[in-house]
């Protein structure tokens, strides 16, 4: 079984995989931050708690509508825009 698995990803481009791990490293830096980001919010700029998930929650969806807006028809101007309205 772990000889199938690595044939199998031996099909893939070694850049795939630099790419892969990339946004793993990203995904789980950003997951570790939500937690300090959170007390952050709360403990120095005085947001409560509804505050702080209230925003978490609407940058969540903004994230996700530009994501399809930019994903779309590859159509560059769009995933421009995304992108500096994320930022």
């Amino acid at each position: 079984m772990i000889a199938r698995f690595f044939n199998f990803t031996k099909k893939f481009d070694k850049n795939l995989w630099v790419l892969s791990a990339g946004w793993f490293v990203s995904a789980l830096g950003f997951a570790l931050s939500i937690p300090f980001i959170s007390i952050y919010f709360n403990a120095r700029l005085g947001l409560s708690i509804t505050e702080v998930g209230i925003f978490f929650g609407v940058m969540a969806i903004v994230r996700a509508v530009f994501q399809g807006i930019g994903g779309r028809n590859g159509r560059p101007g769009y995933w421009c825009q995304s992108g500096k309205l994320r930022s």
